[in-house]
């Protein structure tokens, strides 16, 4: 799987906006971050799903949605700093995009 030029500039775009909203983006060189990311997988195998560049801005941000809908829904009850809880989410995968090599070998891709 590859991203178009679309998908990955509407997953950047909404990366950058909660990446801003949560007082990240001071604190990281956004042109260097949003290269980075963008030729970043999440895993090392196809099976996996999320073999391919710009894998890792996708899983960053659908991480980020889900702390949102879980910081509403157990507001009531567990009260929570939803910026708190989405600078984690954020910054534990950041780590990731250093975290793989390319990997030019069909068959360790595919098994």
């Amino acid at each position: 799987m590859t991203l178009s030029q679309e998908q990955a500039n509407t997953a950047w775009v909404q990366f950058n906006t909660v990446f801003e909203q949560i007082g990240l983006s001071d604190h990281y060189d956004m042109d260097a971050l949003k290269t980075e990311l963008l030729s970043s997988p999440c895993s090392i195998t196809e099976d996996m799903g999320t073999a391919y560049k710009g894998a890792l801005l996708m899983h960053i941000n659908m991480c980020m949605a889900l702390a949102q809908r879980i910081s509403k829904m157990i507001s009531g009850s567990c009260p929570i700093d939803e910026t708190s809880l989405l600078k984690v989410c954020c910054i534990m995968h950041l780590s990731k995009r250093f975290m793989y090599e390319e990997n030019e070998n069909e068959w360790e891709i595919k098994n």
